[in-house]
């Protein structure tokens, strides 16, 4: 899609991983956004994933690789989007970031697909660690909208509690 780490001109936490596992650590980076995505993963990871804007499917740069992974597109072409939608009380999809990207829902698919990457790229099962970084777009979303201490904003926050737990549950 044109993104890339180009302008990243400082090494990362992912980078220096890398670095010091001479390769073998596997370092991703998820996002609503490509730039949240791509900037704390940096520069040699394995993988940064973001959603096109309009469509919510999650996408990445030929960067990283030229072609999204089999679990990737099988999570794109899967259930998420509607469940997502149907979350956010969405009954006429025209741009999943304006529409679903403001609401818990979006936190919710983003984990999922954190779910689908650690499966897909079997992150933790390797003898070196692994790092994925999340960056929980909805919430950046919602508090430019309407503010830091906007009932929206109380309410994501209240949600994303309940959804990490959900979360940390699972990767326990």
């Amino acid at each position: 899609t044109g993104s890339s780490p180009r302008n990243l001109l400082a090494s990362t936490v992912g980078d220096e991983l890398r670095l010091a596992t001479q390769g073998q650590s596997k370092v991703f980076g998820i996002s609503l956004k490509d730039r949240a995505a791509i900037l704390p993963a940096g520069s040699a990871a394995n993988g940064a994933f973001w959603i096109d804007p309009a469509s919510g499917d999650f996408v990445t740069s030929s960067f990283y690789m030229p072609q999204l992974p089999d679990w990737a597109t099988a999570f794109n072409a899967g259930g998420a989007i509607p469940l997502a939608e149907q979350e956010a009380g969405v009954s006429t999809l025209t741009n999943f970031y304006n529409q679903v990207g403001r609401t818990p829902a979006a936190n919710e698919y983003e984990l999922n697909f954190a779910e689908a990457l650690i499966q897909g790229e079997q992150l933790g099962q390797g003898s070196v660690t692994d790092l994925l970084t999340i960056s929980l777009s909805a919430n950046d979303i919602i508090g430019h909208a309407e503010g830091p201490d906007s009932p929206d904003e109380h309410q994501m926050v209240d949600a994303l509690d309940s959804q990490l737990d959900t979360f940390f549950t699972w990767l326990d």
